[in-house]
């Protein structure tokens, strides 16, 4: 008989599992001003006090604008399991 580390590792060989990022939170921190600014809905745009950074898309998707050196990424995502599909032997 197989030990539960042997099953898990046989698992892993025969199935292989998609998983896709739901976003959580959508949101950053301006470094010139230091504004934390956060996008919670689709075409939610947002911009920093200063004008260099802004955010959208809510929980459907990330879009920054501005220079990326100027950006400090705060924003939140879970790993969801779409499904596991069985490999190919």
């Amino acid at each position: 008989p197989l030990t539960w580390k042997e099953r898990e590792v046989q698992s892993r060989l025969v199935y292989s599992t998609l998983t896709m990022k739901k976003i959580i939170i959508n949101k950053v921190k301006c470094k010139k001003c230091g504004d934390i600014i956060e996008s919670k809905e689709v075409n939610d745009f947002k911009r920093c006090a200063c004008g260099s950074v802004a955010v959208d898309g809510g929980h459907e998707y990330i879009k920054r604008i501005g220079n990326k050196d100027d950006i400090i990424e705060l924003s939140k995502f879970e790993n969801i399991v779409i499904k596991e599909v069985k490999k190919d032997e």
